[in-house]
């Protein structure tokens, strides 16, 4: 085991959990109530065409828009990063992820879990109540039974699988698959446009840091450009979004290699590689220089960037 606990830390708790459902309704309603945001739900980029002094997308209903700078978050699988000639590494695990919300007997005690055996990652993140989400990892040619079962048989299989340490368990509301592809855009920008988002890094789920790189890129492009508006400089220009995406190329870089990996090593199933994994746990849980730099890692501890 690697036993990482929030009292080694400068914080009350290594992170947050928070539904997607409640995020979404945040920003859209913070975006919606913007004087300076125009909303077009449903609305698709038909065409993206990279000037030297704007961009120019024609939308699929029919509108054209002229910006000085546009910026894509448009999941790993960009469509608007190929339109902008920007290619991407892709790794493809061979795997689905299942996320499913279940209600247990005993107590999570706002505790995470994550285990690796064979042929399946399994974790166990602590909600409200004795809930909790189940993330279970496995190869893609045996997830859709996983998925088809009834409601029943799932959470008896999820009990099976944490070997029942959580008491009964009943399956609460759908379960959702995700092929695991990771993603990394050869570059973040480029004239009057930049990836923010899945559409510049797309991370393995294994770190639970692909959200906090969602976060971290969007500040980090409008730190950049808050400079360059201030000094009364041109915001597409593409000097003021290459510094964006180098400072965030080394914030992400790092640990997107660093996941996959972890990922290739926890999903390789030869006697060397199990061995291997079980002395690296072994080893990280009893050096605490180690703790420490993977707790400042996962949790930005003392990373946080000023106001600008």
């Amino acid at each position: 085991t690697l036993d990482l606990r929030a009292e080694r830390t400068s914080r009350d708790a290594l992170g947050f959990l928070v539904a997607n459902s409640i995020l979404r309704d945040l920003l859209y309603r913070r975006a919606k109530s913007h004087s300076a945001i125009d909303l077009a739900a449903g609305t698709s980029v038909k065409d993206l065409d990279l000037r030297s002094d704007c961009a120019r997308l024609a939308l699929s209903n029919g509108n054209v828009v002229e910006a000085t700078l546009s910026v894509a978050a448009d999941s790993r699988f960009s469509e608007l990063r190929r339109k902008a000639g920007i290619g991407a590494d892709m790794r493809d695990f061979g795997r689905v992820c299942i996320v499913a919300r279940v209600r247990h007997d005993l107590p999570h005690d706002e505790t995470a879990y994550e285990w690796f055996d064979v042929d399946q990652t399994l974790a166990l993140l602590p909600l409200n109540g004795r809930q909790s989400s189940v993330v279970l990892t496995l190869p893609a040619d045996r997830a859709n039974a996983v998925m088809t079962s009834s409601p029943e048989a799932f959470a008896a299989e999820v009990e099976a699988r944490l070997e029942r340490q959580w008491g009964r368990m009943e399956l609460v509301g759908e379960r959702h698959a995700y092929p695991l592809v990771a993603t990394y855009a050869h570059t973040f920008a480029t004239r009057r446009f930049a990836l923010v988002g899945d559409a510049a890094v797309g991370m393995h789920p294994v770190t639970a840091h692909g959200f906090n790189f969602g976060l971290r890129g969007a500040d980090t492009l409008v730190s950049e450009l808050v400079k360059a508006k201030r000094l009364g400089n041109d915001i597409g220009a593409e000097d003021v979004l290459f510094a964006y995406a180098r400072e965030h190329r080394s914030a992400t870089y790092p640990l997107y290699q660093t996941t996959n990996a972890i990922v290739g090593l926890y999903t390789d199933n030869s006697f060397p590689a199990r061995f291997a994994r079980d002395a690296l746990l072994r080893i990280s849980n009893v050096l605490s220089p180690i703790k420490d730099l993977m707790l400042h890692k996962l949790t930005e501890i003392d990373d946080a960037r000023p106001a600008v």
